[in-house]
């Protein structure tokens, strides 16, 4: 898949997907808040495995770094950018 081509349209997925992505600043950017992201995520994991984190605050921290880089993952496969995976329409959305 290059930079400018969405993964193609498959079962169950709107038919938005497999469009042309030529956005290449909007993607540039999601590159950079991924980074950041994983930067974060890298800090709370840190602190996660702190030993004066209690149980309850080291489980959600843990959640908290899985979710971030859940995050990060999406946004340097390009899901959240026109014809991603995660980019619907306005009248789809929840």
């Amino acid at each position: 898949m290059t930079t400018q081509q969405a993964p193609e349209v498959g079962p169950g997925r709107p038919q938005h997907i497999g469009r042309p992505l030529f956005h290449p600043d909007l993607r540039d950017n999601h590159r950079f808040l991924a980074d950041r992201l994983q930067l974060l995520a890298e800090f709370v994991h840190d602190d996660a495995d702190s030993t004066r984190t209690s149980w309850d605050d080291r489980a959600y921290l843990e959640g908290y770094h899985g979710a971030l880089l859940d995050l990060a993952h999406h946004l340097r496969a390009g899901d959240y950018l026109p014809g991603g995976m995660l980019n619907y329409p306005e009248s789809t959305a929840c």
